[in-house]
C-alpha cells in the first residue's frame, strides 16, 4: 500500500550561552546549494516520531545526549520537485550539557559512513539565517530552554 505522505522530523536543538538562546544549524560541506538547515529527516516505517528524531540527531550530528522536549508544530505540505506530500513534525530539543561551538560530522546511515559531511554551528535564535524548505517557520514557538531563578 502506497503511503499518502512521507513523515519527516526536524529538531530545533537549543542551548543557553552567555544569556542567549542559541539554535543548532548545519550546512552540507561542499554543497552550498543545500542551504542552511536544522537536523532532521525521514521517519522509517515502524519508527515512532520520537525515535526517528533521536536517530537522525545522532546519525547526522553525532550528538547522543539531548533532552527531547515537545512537539512544536506539524504541517502537511506538497513538495513539487519530489512529487510527494510530506507531513513534517518540528520538535523542541535541548542540549543539557556544554558543547563545542563548531564541529563537522560525517553522515551515517545504519551506522555506516555515507561520505557526506555536515558542518554545525550555533546561532542566536533571534537572528537565525533563512533555513531551507521553510524549516524555520516555527522557531518563534520554541520556548526558552532554561528558567533562571531570581532571589530576593
Amino acid at each position: 500500500m502506497k503511503e499518502l505522505y512521507k513523515k519527516k522530523v526536524y529538531a530545533y536543538i537549543t542551548r543557553e550561552k552567555e544569556g542567549q538562546t542559541q539554535l543548532l544549524i548545519c550546512t552540507h560541506q561542499g554543497v552550498p546549494e543545500a542551504g542552511v538547515r536544522v537536523p532532521g529527516g525521514t521517519v522509517r516505517q515502524g519508527e515512532t516520531l520520537e525515535y526517528a528524531l533521536l536517530r537522525k540527531i545522532q546519525e547526522d550530528s553525532g550528538l547522543r545526549h539531548v533532552s527531547l522536549g515537545h512537539l512544536v508544530a506539524e504541517e502537511l505540505i506538497y513538495v513539487k520537485d519530489k512529487n510527494e506530500y510530506q507531513k513534517r513534525h518540528f520538535y523542541y530539543v535541548t542540549l543539557p550539557e556544554s558543547s563545542v561551538d563548531v564541529w563537522e560530522h560525517s553522515l551515517e546511515h545504519d551506522g555506516k559512513n555515507t561520505g557526506g559531511v555536515l558542518s554545525y554551528t550555533w546561532t542566536n535564535i533571534e537572528k537565525c539565517p533563512l533555513l531551507v524548505e521553510k524549516q524555520g517557520s516555527y522557531i518563534h514557538l520554541v520556548e526558552k530552554p532554561y528558567i533562571k531563578a531570581v532571589s530576593y
